[in-house]
């Protein structure tokens, strides 16, 4: 199905629609492989969690972050990289036949603001298409540009605009282990006033996707936890010329504070959109020369995290235009109206809501494309995608009364 221009335009406040209802009936874990969507799926489950969800974790009016959901070359090592480094906790996953899946949670520090540690699941599944992508090629491009970076080369590539924010001094902490050990870890800065910032990324092994820890800071007087982050750990931060003004991201919260995400149109994934009382201060502006980073920040309300869409400057792409071409690749092999999916939907950022009513709504309304699942009788799981980007969101929530019966739209 078509996105129309109109309708993707027209999808105003989409992400801050506030659900009437209260806290629903508490998701359990059976019928975790199969789906029971009349597609024949095999053995698709993947992204079928089948895990429990407490009662006291479920949101009372508004989308709470409560984790991701990765393609990876190999779960198992991806999980265990975030419980020797992070403290993760290993989830227990039902098994599924013809599928590789792993999960952690991680611990109550990395919460976002609406205070939920979020779960991490990995997921390899040889039966989902990649089209015309060469995923291993993506997963060591974004190792070998990390590891330029870290030398001291000037070294950027778009597909390291997706990923995550997370923060806290103890985050510092375990980056400073992985770079005693030896693993890459580039630092970035930016041509702004404040030239003691610097960001760290490093690749979140065998996946497609980063963690960030944002603004750290060396030799700020007054501010003595902050004069030496790494302790004496030096990294040689590059300096990324992308047009950035600034680099405050107003009225971020929370550990895990952001969702980063490439976006071959910024303008109009940001209409998933900027809730009343959000940013209002983007470093970068949304229709900026190709020369310049381009994108738009959205925040969500009650819990303030932020989904930032970036698209990177053409000096950040193997050719002017390689965004667009990449985006095409992915979404030729989708087609959610018809049940169709693809590996890279594995790359989803989780947002549970009280209800999927609204949203079902609202899609319908806009004739924009879904995909809705049922984990288990009492747990739905809507897809979504970013209009004109290769971006996958999902909602969850044991309520979706709008369902009559459809598993696709």
């Amino acid at each position: 199905m078509a996105v129309p221009a109109a309708a993707a335009a027209a999808l105003v406040s989409f992400l801050a629609i506030v659900a009437a209802a209260t806290s629903a009936p508490r998701p359990h874990s059976e019928g975790a492989c199969s789906s029971e969507l009349e597609h024949q799926y095999d053995s698709t489950m993947f992204m079928q969690l089948g895990m429990k969800v407490r009662h006291k974790d479920e949101p009372v009016d508004f989308p709470n972050p409560v984790g991701r959901t990765f393609l990876s070359s190999s779960p198992a090592l991806s999980a265990q990289y975030l419980q020797r480094y992070f403290n993760a906790t290993a989830v227990a996953l039902p098994s599924c036949e013809g599928a590789e899946r792993a999960a952690v949670r991680l611990p109550p520090l990395f919460a976002s603001a609406s205070g939920f540690p979020p779960y991490m699941v990995f997921i390899k599944d040889a039966a989902l298409s990649t089209g015309a992508v060469d995923v291993g090629e993506v997963e060591a491009l974004l190792h070998t540009t990390l590891a330029a970076a870290e030398s001291g080369e000037m070294a950027y590539t778009f597909h390291l605009d997706n990923h995550d924010g997370w923060r806290t001094r103890t985050v510092v902490d375990f980056f400073k282990r992985q770079v005693q050990e030896g693993l890459v870890m580039a630092a970035y800065r930016h041509d702004i006033e404040d030239l003691g910032a610097f960001d760290m990324l490093h690749q979140i092994p065998h996946t497609l996707l980063s963690v960030q820890t944002h603004q750290m800071r060396r030799g700020k007087v007054g501010h003595p936890e902050l004069d030496d982050p790494m302790q004496g750990v030096r990294l040689k931060p590059v300096l990324q010329e992308d047009c950035r003004t600034d680099a405050r991201s107003a009225g971020a919260s929370g550990n895990w504070w952001k969702s980063t995400f490439s976006a071959a149109a910024p303008a109009e994934a940001a209409a998933f959109e900027r809730p009343r009382g959000g940013e209002d201060h983007v470093p970068i502006a949304v229709d900026a020369p190709s020369e310049c980073t381009a994108g738009a920040w959205v925040q969500l309300p009650g819990s303030g995290f932020q989904l930032h869409f970036v698209r990177a400057a053409v000096q950040f792409q193997g050719y002017d235009g390689e965004i667009d071409d990449f985006t095409g690749r992915i979404l030729a092999a989708r087609n959610l109206a018809a049940g169709k999916i693809d590996a890279f939907m594995l790359n989803s950022l989780i947002l549970r809501v009280p209800s999927l009513d609204p949203y079902l709504d609202r899609l319908r309304a806009l004739d924009l494309p879904f995909l809705l699942l049922r984990d288990g009788p009492e747990e739905f799981v809507l897809y979504l995608d970013v209009p004109k980007n290769a971006i996958t969101i999902q909602l969850r929530s044991a309520r979706a009364n709008a369902a009559a019966g459809a598993v696709s739209g």
